[in-house]
């Protein structure tokens, strides 16, 4: 089964937004990138008995720092109550506080010389050992780091609106998802149609985690199990979320020459795009919506 705790990109997002403790010097971008660098968003100690915690993998010792009988924690506005060097797991929302407060601390530590404080900060969060304990060279963290910036710039380039990215009616979700993900690789290199590694042998790809169907219709997404159900037919006609959805499927494929509106009515636009892509995957193609059409389209 895939570990329930592996996040989603958008999930990533909205967790990050909401809990990156602010006003802060480090941007919501790079904290992204450091998430995904270090852990690939998955929310677990560090594998093979290492110290670190959460999605940053911060050491257990340095949770120290965070406590808030800390004056300069206090002061600056760093602390995250409930934590300490005996914390071995903690939720989603404290996971991305711990991250950002900590870099925090060493901004604003008393040793912190300037006038680049945060670069000192960086290379103060990016360790000095690898996951396998070895000691990491001066290039080594510098690429770590390095790896971390260009995701950020990267990302910049894509409004982050209420904790999701921001898409238009316009917005080509393949390419968006294509994007994005070279926007990842700088932090750390993947396949994307790779098999999930947290995925518990699923059949999921890595691509198919970071971007789950209609993660950018999130009201689609909440019955896309519902379209799913062998029991859902549709056909010319057809009306409502599920022909929404179908719209939306359809509109990810490489069938050539469609792009409907996503409007959740059945018309005869929506069915000759419904069988070309049949026609295009080997299938029957009628117009009609069942499962084996509704398998294709999210393989596909």
């Amino acid at each position: 089964m895939p570990d329930p705790r592996a996040k989603s990109f958008p999930d990533m997002v909205a967790l990050t937004v909401a809990n990156h403790r602010q006003p802060s010097p480090f941007s919501l971008q790079l904290m992204l990138a450091i998430f995904w660098e270090e852990s690939l968003f998955k929310n677990v100690r560090q594998l093979e008995g290492g110290p670190g915690i959460g999605f940053g993998q911060v050491e257990r010792k340095s949770l120290f720092f965070l406590g808030g009988n800390q004056p300069l924690a206090v002061q600056h506005g760093y602390s995250v109550p409930g934590v300490s060097t005996a914390t071995t797991e903690v939720s989603d929302p404290i996971s991305v506080q711990i991250s950002s407060c900590y870099l925090l601390h060493l901004f604003h530590h008393p040793t912190n010389p300037g006038p680049d404080k945060v670069k000192f900060a960086l290379e103060g969060y990016a360790g000095v050992r690898a996951a396998a304990g070895t000691p990491l060279t001066a290039t080594q963290r510098l690429a770590i780091i390095q790896g971390w910036r260009n995701c950020e710039l990267q990302l910049a380039m894509f409004p982050l609106m209420s904790g999701k990215i921001q898409v238009t009616p316009d917005t080509f979700i393949p390419e968006l998802e294509v994007q994005l993900m070279n926007c990842l690789q700088k932090a750390r290199a993947f396949a994307p149609n790779a098999p999930d590694a947290l995925g518990g042998g699923s059949e999921r790809t890595i691509r198919q985690r970071l971007f789950p169907t209609l993660w950018h219709v999130p009201l689609l997404a909440s019955q896309f199990p519902a379209f799913m159900s062998p029991g859902i037919q549709l056909v010319q006609g057809s009306s409502g979320p599920m022909v929404s959805i179908l719209q939306h499927l359809v509109n990810r494929q490489d069938v050539p020459d469609y792009m409907i509106a996503t409007d959740g009515a059945f018309g005869p636009i929506t069915r000759s795009a419904v069988k070309a892509f049949q026609g295009f995957r080997g299938l029957t193609a009628d117009g009609i919506v069942g499962s084996m059409t509704k398998q294709a389209l999210v393989k596909a």
